[in-house]
């Protein structure tokens, strides 16, 4: 995956003419974002549960305790939907935090809400950190490239790993953190 997006931005900037001496001017000049939030809570449970298990719920499923919902950064880089040259951009999400198993693109959670044992969902994202625990964890939500192509109209294809099939944004926390400038 690495390699991937390294070989990506390499042709982005190449592409360009990017000749920066810094990192912000390089991300500018080249159209790339980079971003991210972060939220975090706590959910009260009258029923206080032995196992801290707030049952029926997906994201604030632990009772009684402060959670980091969502670390989630991102690096971006949008692509026209109409002109007459090519373009190149996509996205990666990187998410740590308890939405972490409600965040990645397996339709179950990592564990069984009932017995606690690990589900059989594939492995995209799984296990990247955390095995200790069925309540902190990693997710790639989303990673993948789209093009421009000024065929007719317009072309924009977009190939990868999408956090639904619908290839809509996934549920994201509101407080932003940081913002790279653009001008």
């Amino acid at each position: 995956m690495g390699l991937s997006w390294g070989v990506l931005l390499l042709i982005i900037l190449s592409s360009s003419g990017v000749h920066a001496n810094s990192l912000k001017s390089v991300l500018k000049d080249s159209g790339i974002e980079v971003g991210g939030w972060i939220n975090g809570g706590a959910t009260y449970n009258a029923n206080n549960p032995s196992d801290g298990f707030n049952g029926a719920v997906t994201f604030a499923d632990r009772a009684n305790q402060f959670q980091l919902n969502q670390l989630n950064l991102f690096l971006q880089r949008a692509v026209p939907s109409e002109g007459s040259e090519w373009a190149l951009g996509g996205r990666f999400d990187f998410l740590f935090g308890t939405d972490a198993i409600y965040t990645q693109a397996f339709g179950i959670s990592a564990f069984d809400e009932n017995t606690g044992e690990p589900s059989d969902r594939g492995n995209w994202d799984l296990n990247l950190c955390c095995k200790s625990t069925r309540t902190y964890g990693i997710a790639l939500p989303q990673a993948y490239l789209e093009a421009y192509i000024p065929i007719g109209n317009g072309l924009n294809i977009k190939a990868g790993h999408f956090y639904t099939p619908a290839m809509r944004p996934f549920p994201r926390r509101t407080i932003s953190f940081i913002p790279v400038p653009t001008s």
